[in-house]
């Protein structure tokens, strides 16, 4: 696995559909150019959904609900394979704060702290 992830290795199509069989994913996540992702804008706050649901089932708190309910929708919109990480625009911040009721750079604080969020744009 790790020459074909570092593509010191060539990969059959075969191959390419077994792994993704055996990982559960579409064919296109494994020969994807994941620069492009990795470089949009779009998408800068990625939650831990497995962090997010642990968070939920021990506190409940509005604001944990508001945010778990919010991501369950896009997950379900998207179909989203993965279950694990959820990648959300910037722009999805704005409504989050108007359901949560706290500023944008408050909930990325406090998501960071407790390692709900994974990456968000120009936060130290």
């Amino acid at each position: 696995m790790g020459s074909y992830e570092r593509g010191t290795r060539a990969i059959s199509l075969a191959r390419t559909i077994e792994i993704a069989n055996f990982f559960g994913i579409p064919v296109s996540e494994l020969i994807t150019d994941n620069d492009i992702y990795a470089s949009a804008s779009n998408f800068d706050l990625v939650f831990d959904l497995r962090r997010v649901n642990e968070s939920k089932e021990r506190t409940n708190a509005s604001e944990m609900q508001a945010l778990d309910r919010y991501l369950k929708a896009i997950t379900v919109r998207r179909r989203d394979w993965n279950g694990e990480v959820l990648s959300l625009r910037n722009s999805d911040l704005d409504t989050l704060t108007l359901l949560i009721g706290r500023t944008g750079d408050e909930l990325k604080r406090s998501w960071i702290e407790t390692g709900l969020l994974l990456k968000a744009p120009n936060h130290p």
